[in-house]
């Protein structure tokens, strides 16, 4: 087979990693080039979507995979049923993985490893090399995921096949990982600052490349400006700040809570509250503070991005999409129970805590400059930026 026929693999689990794949899968197609993609768990539905070619782990088992077929359906037995993932497919990827669990360590210690480390524990190289084996491809695209994404690098390494790792937000958060000099050939980031950390961790600064993350090239789309002003038309005239909530296990209320703290500073500021909740959170009438404007999870936070000027959130992905097309960045306090992690850190926001809530503290906070917002590259371009990383490792 040519060079020009072997497909670009790539492999992804679902959200926002699947979205990576597919911009970079559609850009390849442009050039003219073949894909398919293991789609992992919910990814299938995003690449169907874009008619991109994919298979499962259902795809790659085999009916003398014994072990595996009863590993898969003990593991997912009383697994709640997903309208993305089929049972086979969540059965084969169980089965699969924790053969190799065991083919490595044994059965006690893989059950030890399961027990604390759950889906982590995860190096499905058997599936893997089948799915090399069967589409023998030119190169392997992944995200940082771990389990098969980090799997599909390792294996495509020791075979010495062009790769890349697409990171979908910032690598200093995973340096434990992301950091070994080995974990891939090719790495692509988003900053500079996390370039320069994976260079003082070992790696060579040639196989590092500032591309930022294809899946927001779409934040700069026509349609979602002309929405976004649409929007604007309608709220308030004035200063606009949209809160982006996340809470978690630890911290159900942490939505509600933070909007009613932050409505009467927003308004004695001069500005407008937009409220955009969680896509799994579901908040009462009783939950919104009087005088601020909800964002509907069912209308694109990109059109609204556009037509807000600041964002209040503290570690959601809101905020890196806002900081990408120029908005101002409110840190607030972390929700229980999350890992850390900081955009204030980073130069890409101004932290404003709890105690700091008023309408003095908001305008001192958007006066802190944020030196890192000039490190981020212009979105539009990542998918192209990360199909030339491809295509140059290709070449080499």
């Amino acid at each position: 087979m040519s060079e020009t026929a072997r497909p670009l693999l790539v492999v992804t689990y679902g959200g926002g990693h699947a979205f990576i794949g597919q911009a970079v899968a559609q850009e390849w197609k442009r050039r003219g080039g073949t894909v398919v993609a293991l789609a992992l768990t919910t990814a299938r539905r995003i690449y169907d979507a874009a008619g991109i070619e994919n298979i499962g782990f259902r795809d790659l088992i085999a009916p003398q995979d014994e072990a595996a077929h009863h590993y898969g359906k003990a593991l997912s037995e009383g697994i709640p049923p997903h309208p993305d993932v089929c049972p086979e497919e969540t059965e084969a990827y169980l089965g699969l993985s924790y053969a190799d669990l065991v083919q490595e360590h044994g059965e006690t210690k893989a059950e030890e490893l399961f027990t604390t480390q759950g889906r982590r524990a995860f190096r499905p190289v058997t599936a893997i090399q089948r799915c090399l084996d069967r589409f023998n491809p030119v190169a392997v695209l992944a995200t940082n995921s771990p389990r098969a994404e980090q799997t599909a690098l390792c294996v495509a390494q020791k075979q010495g096949l062009p790769n890349v790792c697409a990171v979908d937000l910032f690598a200093r958060y995973d340096l434990d990982r992301l950091g070994q000099p080995d974990y891939a050939k090719n790495m692509c980031v988003i900053t500079e600052a996390d370039r320069q950390l994976l260079v003082e961790s070992g790696w060579n600064p040639a196989h590092i490349h500032v591309t930022g993350n294809p899946a927001f090239d779409r934040l700069v789309s026509e349609e979602f400006a002309s929405q976004g002003a649409a929007i604007r038309r309608r709220l308030p005239p004035g200063r606009i700040i949209l809160f982006a909530s996340q809470p978690t296990a630890a911290d159900p209320g942490y939505g509600p809570r933070m909007a009613h703290a932050l409505a009467p500073a927003v308004h004695n500021w001069g500005g407008h509250l937009v409220v955009r909740p969680h896509p799994n959170e579901v908040w009462s009438l009783d939950d919104l503070p009087t005088g601020v404007t909800v964002s509907p999870t069912t209308e694109p936070v990109e059109a609204w991005l556009h037509a807000v000027d600041y964002v209040a959130t503290a570690t959601s992905t809101v905020g890196l999409q806002a900081a990408l097309l120029g908005r101002g960045i409110l840190e607030l306090e972390t929700p229980a129970g999350m890992d850390h992690f900081s955009y204030a850190e980073m130069g890409l926001a101004a932290s404003l805590p709890a105690d700091a809530l008023t309408e003095t503290g908001i305008r001192q906070a958007l006066a802190t400059p944020c030196p890192g917002l000039s490190q981020l590259p212009k979105p539009g371009q990542g998918a192209a930026r990360v199909a030339d990383v491809i295509a140059q490792a290709i070449a080499r």
